[in-house]
């Protein structure tokens, strides 16, 4: 688990590397220059006192902010509706996309666009399980035209990639998608509807469902040999005994030998799978906001494939947002898709204006 974490953090930050001391990021960055492209930045989790400077900097010097729409049709054409236009993106929908961004867009007369979860995502104005927006909240920004409401996936949900076990569902185990090193994806069943999934569960080596690797599927002889032999033994108390998840793994080890082998997907299985989920969070958000077209997909942990920008294209989807960097073949695909490269949100101080911030200070910042 803590291994999937370490590769996370360095597989953004290896980005942020190349694309700095490989000049692989837009020339503003390190430059006077005004940009060629119009530059696409990305939030998630925002406080007031990050995100107000950032807006009063672009706001003092005449930045004009974007839907998607009027981002793809720039890109498309061209041409600029203004001299200097940016895209702001916030994934994922964190409660303090209403609660922060959408007051202070509002206060300085700008807009964003906002990725978001819809099988997440509650109908209750209360918390809820997540710190996430809920409906009326997404519909109300939304209305205002504010904030552009688009796809992040249905679930941004992880699949099981290897037969490898690395751990197993116990107490204390962070199961948020937003925090969480593993969001547990079972055939057949709707544990991510439900969010319930009972101790025991074997939790493999994970990926992003849009990534070229298929989903590994447990035998679920197996799964329900773990789940009932901790079940037998007190659930919770189990994991308190010495030994438990090394008693376990033994477990799962002799019930693997007495029942059929788990399988890989196969490419139709998993293509099926992709497009389904492209579909189904289109459709979501389209039924909760009537009239609404959405259009754009964000890839969750900026992990995608040239099969997963296929289908989103099948899907209906004109652009797939990434993060800072997205390779050569991804960019030239066949299917028409716009690839949009996003820079963390600092590098809004890099853009050229009236209190421009050096570089170093920058990247030292972390907003």
């Amino acid at each position: 688990m803590l291994l999937n974490r370490l590769r996370r953090v360095n597989e953004k930050n290896r980005n942020e590397f190349l694309g700095i001391f490989l000049h692989r990021y837009p020339a503003f960055v390190w430059s006077d220059a005004e940009p060629d492209d119009i530059p696409a930045f990305v939030f998630h989790d925002v406080t007031p006192e990050a995100l107000k400077p950032l807006l009063e900097y672009l706001t003092e010097n005449r930045y004009t902010t974007l839907t998607a729409d009027e981002y793809v049709e720039r890109a498309s054409t061209g041409e600029h509706g203004a001299k200097r236009e940016v895209l702001l993106t916030f994934d994922d929908s964190h409660e303090s996309l209403y609660s922060v961004a959408y007051p202070l867009l509002q206060r300085y007369g700008q807009k964003a666009v906002a990725y978001v979860v819809p099988g997440r995502i509650e109908n209750s104005r209360t918390s809820g399980t997540f710190p996430l927006c809920n409906w009326p909240q997404i519909r109300e920004m939304n209305r205002t035209g504010v904030i552009d409401i688009q796809s992040h996936s249905m679930f941004h949900h992880s699949i099981p990639i290897s037969s490898c076990v690395v751990d197993f569902v116990r107490p204390g185990l962070n199961f948020s998608f937003l925090n969480g090193d593993f969001a547990p994806v079972r055939e057949k069943e709707s544990i991510q509807e439900s969010g319930f999934v009972p101790f025991g569960y074997p939790i493999h080596d994970w990926g992003a469902r849009m990534r070229e690797a298929p989903a590994y599927m447990e035998n679920t002889g197996v799964i329900n040999t773990c789940i009932d032999y901790v079940a037998s033994r007190g659930g919770e108390e189990f994991f308190r005994m010495p030994g438990g998840r090394r008693t376990l793994r033994a477990v799962l080890k002799d019930s693997r030998l007495r029942n059929p082998p788990g399988r890989f997907e196969n490419e139709d299985e998993q293509r099926i799978a992709m497009l389904e989920d492209f579909i189904a969070s289109k459709r979501e958000i389209e039924r909760q906001l009537p009239g609404k077209n959405v259009r754009h997909y964000c890839f969750p942990w900026f992990r995608g494939s040239r099969l997963a920008s296929a289908l989103s294209f099948e899907a209906g989807y004109v652009s797939n947002a990434w993060g800072s960097l997205v390779s050569s073949t991804m960019r030239y695909s066949e299917e028409k898709i716009l690839h949009i490269t996003r820079l963390p949100c600092r590098y809004i101080f890099r853009l050229p204006g009236r209190g421009r911030r050096g570089l170093s200070r920058v990247l030292t910042h972390r907003a």
